[in-house]
């Protein structure tokens, strides 16, 4: 699944790594200006603006639908990882 929205450069931009929550498959999820606040649990910070899933953590799909309906989602793409 590939939802990308165009944007401008913008310092404001938050990547998220998730690769527990779905199976053999990681998300890819980018933010502009805003996160919601509910997912910041399930992150770690890697790096400036740059956060991984907890090891232990998996986000529900109810939690998933909310994210790919957020209107500072720039991006969500979902991924194979393994076979």
């Amino acid at each position: 699944m590939v939802n990308d929205r165009s944007h401008q450069q913008n310092n404001n931009i938050f990547y998220f790594i998730d690769d527990n929550s779905i199976q053999n498959r990681t998300i890819f999820m980018t933010f502009d200006t805003y996160i919601m606040n509910n997912i910041l649990d399930y992150f770690d910070t890697l790096g400036n603006n740059v956060f991984m899933i907890k090891e232990n953590r998996i986000i529900s799909e109810n939690l998933l639908e909310d994210i790919r309906n957020y209107r500072h989602l720039i991006s969500y793409n979902v991924i194979t990882t393994s076979t």
